[in-house]
This record gives structure tokens, C-alpha cells and sequence, in this order.
């Protein structure tokens, strides 16, 4: 992702049409004119570079139609840039050092070309306004800058102004035309100049969008959206192009190109809008994370920014009143959307952050902090390998907010740490929390079940409510509608303090095995599912091996008869026999015999 003087980074989502590949290619194009645009982020798949510059390596999305890994594939390049060490979070997606988008979030619409009596006009604007503080888009809570403390994003997303440009640069968009739609807009006084914007081009059906690269790229047929950023008016503004897929043709699939699984349906009965919805969303999760091209995003040929990870992965949906396919509702309004990068637990694709604080990346940090805080052994704690969960269980094990203090990664963890360590005292360590789920978990269980909210109650993802009320009643009861039974046994180990309940946490085909080899107190290896039992020696036999002067082994509880023999008396030295004192035994018998 090498950046260079003068030149227009790319990320676009596209389509590989010929050979149905993902590559994820970045370009260098030189601009013309006082306006300077620092780079482009798209939904792609082919290469766009000039004839100036060696291309740069990015990442893109699976193409639409495929069944993307929740892990895409790690390659490697010589261009790749080497992330910011100390940031890097361990979630398959790193941090470059470059700035969020952490305020408010105001969205402006600037719909371009003809869009009369098409409900798109209305269908977008609200599921804007209905994104924000959502499940869904407090995915992003889930990224921090790299301030002191570290902050984390926010979940709020405000709907402003919108307007309409009729053909202002003709139906043959390039990039510079959509930056100067931009600009344009905002020289009319129809949209403010304002940095914490985020500025939609929405292009109707009949409108093409170009990149003049070496070959030429081109919406629909090589990318379906893009994000970027430029100077305007003295200020950083970030912009994103999202054109109607309607003009698209089919994909390889038999799926329209840039549309989703709705080939002749979508849940809103607007097939070209619906899309759009899909790649707002990408386009909107990748801007507020890395908008200025130097921030969330992983570094691999492959890889990409948190909606590249998930393109086109839309987990599982459910079928609309009118046949069509959605995987989430917003304010009672279905859709179907691209899911997103959870930088937590490990890193995966999801339509939702739960707000559960107790995310674990492993069975085997579960375990240990099952077990930490239900039996207050920070012994167990300290084999937790992330360092905000090890934390977190130290001092509910403790029940001090002392090990809170410790700088973390996470700023929305380390405020629930204050505030669940010593519960039910200190609710108002929640306040500043970013992402609305974690603030009412961390209510709810701080307050030790107050009815004023937000509180548990207000915890949309039932598993995640039922821990939150287990643990704030201490009532093992709430655990039992927990449908993973790794986080049930948790649930019910921390809210009953009872750590024979975590025993069963675990990865492997055996959990009933793994239970009796820890409880007996033997040694669980994590990776090849086995026991390690520590060896118990007879103390009869010990004696009886000293007493006959041989060599006892306490690591196999066996003797070896090669000591000093049974006629004399032998003194047992940690490292066998000793010569001097048999000596010095026999030179006593002797004098013993003569008397």
C-alpha cells in the first residue's frame, strides 16, 4: 500500500469476469488541477496503474456469487508495507497509525443523474437514519485510534443534507468527475464543507463511472463502489461513489453484477436500490475506519479493510413477505447487507457486535477466564493470551479495578472493566462506553440488575442478555437459553462462582474428557486434545527403595538397587548414595564391632 507524491490510491471491490480470481491491486494516477485527492478505496478485482508508477499491492473482496472464507487467504507481496507493530491487534485486520472517524457521522447524499419517481430517494435516506446506534453498524465500535488514551469509534450515524445534480459532468463519469460533483455541491452552497461528512455520489442507471487507468476500469463490469478522500476548501473530505447495478449485467453466476442474492426480488421491491444499500454499507464501514487510507486495513495481497474481509458474505438470511432474501431488520424495514469485520475475539465476519465484553478468540482463554472469575484465581487469569481480556479477568477475580488502570487497546473494555470489577458499585464507569450493546452489558452487570436502563434488558442479542442477567443476578437459572454450550458453561461457572462449570469449555471433540483431566488435576494440551495426569508415587515404596539404599525416582516412582546395599547404613543424598557418608557409616560399624 506504498503511497506516492501526486498519486490516486485505489481500492475498488471488482469483478474478474474472465478468470471469476479475486486480486486486490492498487494504482497511481497523476491528477490534474488544484484539488489534491490522496486516494480511492473500492470493491475491486483488476489492476489499475499508469504508465508512471509500479502498481500497488491492496486487497479486494470475493466476487459477488462466491461463498468467501470468514478467513480470507494470506499472501504475500514486496509491496506489501510492514503495519505498525505495537498496533496490530491479532484480529486479522492491523492498525497503520492514520486517523478514524470517531464523532458523529453525518451522511450527505448527492444523487446524481435522473432518479425521479424511483424509491430509492426515500429507501436509502432511511436506512441511514435507521443504521445509526444499531447492532449492526456498532460492528465498528470495535476499532480505536492510536490517542492516549485510545479512543474508539462511534455508533452514531446522522442522516444531513441531500441534493440532486442533474448531469452537472454528463452520464460518462470518470474519478475526477465524481470529485468534482463533490466540490461542486459544495461551491453551490447546496452541501457545508464539513470533515466529519461523508459524501455519497449516487449515480441512477443510465450513468457510467470510468477510472482512466491503463487498461480502464469500469463500474460494473471491474468494481461496484469506492471511498476515498481529498483537500477541499482547507478541509479533509471524504467521498464515495455507489452507482445504480440496474444497467449491470449478469455475472458468470447468472447473478446481476454489484446486486446481491435478489435476482428478480429484493426485500424493498427495488432491485438497483437494494444493491446500493449492500455497497453503502461497505463503502460507509470502510470509510469511518480508514478514511484516509492509513489506518484499519490488513495487509495482504488478499486481504483489505474491515467490508472487504466480508464482500459479499451475507451469513444467514430469511425470506420476506414477498419472497425476497434480508438478514437484517432496521426500525422494522428488512435488507440484505454485506456483514462486516469484528476486530474482537480473534477477528470474524458478523451482522452484529452483541456488546459482550466476555468475547473470547479461543476455548482456551474462555476456560481460563471462566475459571478465573468464578473461583478468584488470577492464577488462571494470567494463561488468558489477550491482554484486554486478561485484564478484565484479573479484576473481576479480584474484585479491584486496579488491573483496569493498565493501558489497553480496547478503551470500550477498559471502561467495562472499571465498571463490572467491583459491581454492583460503579455503573458510572459505563457512561463513555462507544458501542450502545457493551454500554447496557456493562449497566446491567455493574448495577447488580437495576431496573432504570439501559441495563440487560436493553441487550438485543439473547445470549449476550442472558450472561448480562446471570451475571448482574447471580442466578445460573438465566444461563440455560444460552444456545452455544461453551458460553453456557461459562455463563453458568462466573454467575454461580462455580468453577467446575468451566470444565467443559473447549474446542475439542471430548469436553467430558478434557472436564476429568483438569479436575483430577492433570494438564490439558489445548492443541492435540490430550491429558497430561501428574504422577502420584506410594510413599511406602519411596521408603522402602530409600530404606534398602537404592536410588528413588519420583518422576516414574521407580528404584534402582544400585545405592550402597542393605549391611551397612547408607545416607540418601538428593542425587543418590554418597560416597563419603558410606564410608563414614562404615568406618562407625567398625568401631562400634571393636568395642
Amino acid at each position: 500500500m506504498t503511497r506516492h507524491p501526486g498519486g490516486l490510491f485505489t481500492r475498488r471491490q471488482k469483478q474478474d469476469f474472465s478468470g471469476w480470481n479475486t486480486l486486490r491491486v492498487g494504482m497511481l494516477i497523476t491528477i490534474v488541477g488544484a484539488l489534491s485527492v490522496a486516494g480511492i478505496c473500492a470493491q475491486q478485482q483488476s489492476p489499475k496503474q499508469n504508465n508512471n508508477a509500479p502498481p500497488v499491492a491492496i486487497a479486494v473482496a470475493p466476487v459477488n456469487g462466491t461463498t468467501p472464507s470468514s478467513t480470507p487467504q494470506v499472501s504475500t507481496s514486496q509491496n506489501e508495507i510492514v503495519p505498525i507493530a505495537e498496533a496490530a491487534t491479532g484480529n486479522g485486520i492491523d492498525y497503520h497509525g492514520g486517523p478514524l472517524m470517531l464523532t458523529t457521522h453525518n451522511v450527505y447524499f448527492i444523487w446524481y443523474g435522473n432518479w425521479n419517481g424511483n424509491s430509492a430517494t426515500t429507501l436509502l435516506p432511511q436506512f441511514m437514519q435507521n443504521l445509526s446506534n444499531s447492532p449492526y453498524f456498532s460492528i465498528n465500535t470495535t476499532y480505536e485510534d492510536a490517542s492516549n488514551p485510545v479512543k474508539n469509534l462511534g455508533s452514531s450515524v446522522g442522516m444531513s443534507t441531500q441534493t440532486f445534480d442533474v448531469y452537472s459532468q454528463g452520464s460518462a463519469l470518470t474519478d475526477t468527475s465524481v470529485r468534482n460533483i463533490v466540490s461542486g455541491a459544495m461551491s453551490r452552497g447546496a452541501l457545508p464543507v464539513d470533515a466529519n461528512g461523508i459524501y455519497f455520489v449516487l449515480t441512477s442507471k443510465d450513468v457510467s463511472e470510468t477510472s482512466p487507468t491503463n487498461p480502464p476500469t469500469h463500474f460494473c463490469t471491474d468494481f461496484c463502489g469506492w471511498h476515498t478522500h481529498a483537500s477541499l476548501f482547507g478541509a479533509d473530505i471524504k467521498y464515495a461513489f455507489v452507482g445504480d447495478s440496474t444497467q449491470c449485467p449478469n455475472a458468470p453466476t447468472g447473478q446481476p453484477a454489484c446486486a446481491t442474492l435478489n435476482t428478480t426480488m429484493s426485500p424493498n421491491g427495488n432491485l438497483g436500490a437494494d444493491a446500493m444499500v449492500s455497497v453503502l454499507a461497505h463503502e460507509l464501514d470502510e470509510t469511518v475506519t480508514d478514511p484516509d487510507l492509513n489506518a484499519w486495513y490488513r495487509n495482504v495481497v488478499n486481504g483489505g479493510e474491515n467490508g472487504d474481509l466480508c464482500a459479499w458474505n451475507f451469513g444467514p438470511t430469511f425470506t420476506t413477505a414477498n419472497g425476497a432474501q434480508a438478514n437484517i431488520t432496521l426500525a422494522g424495514v428488512n435488507y440484505l447487507v454485506q456483514q462486516d469485520w469484528l476486530n474482537d475475539g480473534g477477528g470474524r465476519c458478523t451482522m452484529a457486535s452483541t456488546g459482550n465484553v466476555f468475547f473470547y478468540a479461543s476455548a482456551h482463554d474462555q476456560y481460563y477466564g471462566c475459571h478465573g472469575m468464578a473461583t478468584g484465581s488470577t492464577t488462571d487469569c494470567n494463561n488468558i493470551t489477550d491482554s484486554n481480556d486478561r485484564l478484565i479477568c484479573q479484576a473481576v477475580a479480584q474484585h479491584s479495578q486496579t488491573p483496569c488502570s493498565t493501558p489497553v487497546t480496547d478503551r470500550n473494555l477498559q471502561l467495562s472493566c472499571f465498571g463490572i470489577a467491583f459491581a454492583p458499585n460503579f455503573p458510572s464507569n459505563c457512561r463513555d462506553i462507544t458501542n450502545p450493546q457493551m454500554q447496557s452489558f456493562c449497566y446491567g452487570v455493574s448495577s447488580g440488575g437495576s431496573p432504570s436502563t439501559p441495563n440487560c434488558s436493553t441487550v438485543a442479542d439473547p445470549d449476550a442478555r442472558a450472561l448480562c442477567n446471570g451475571m448482574a443476578l447471580h442466578d445460573t437459572s438465566q444461563c440455560s437459553s444460552i444456545s452455544n454450550a461453551n458460553d453456557r458453561q461459562f455463563c453458568l461457572g462466573v454467575a454461580g462462582h462455580d468453577g467446575s462449570q468451566c470444565s467443559t469449555i473447549s474446542s475439542c471433540p471430548n469436553p467430558s474428557a478434557q472436564a476429568a483431566c483438569l479436575d483430577g488435576g492433570g494438564t490439558w494440551n489445548w492443541s492435540t486434545c490430550s491429558c497430561t495426569m501428574p504422577v502420584v508415587c506410594d510413599p511406602a515404596d519411596q521408603q522402602a527403595c530409600i530404606n534398602s539404599g537404592g536410588i528413588w525416582n519420583s518422576s516414574d516412582c521407580t528404584c534402582s538397587n544400585s545405592g550402597c546395599g542393605t549391611q551397612i547404613i547408607c545416607e540418601q543424598s538428593p542425587g543418590g548414595p554418597n560416597p563419603a557418608a558410606q564410608l563414614k557409616s562404615r568406618d562407625i560399624l567398625q568401631s562400634l564391632a571393636a568395642q
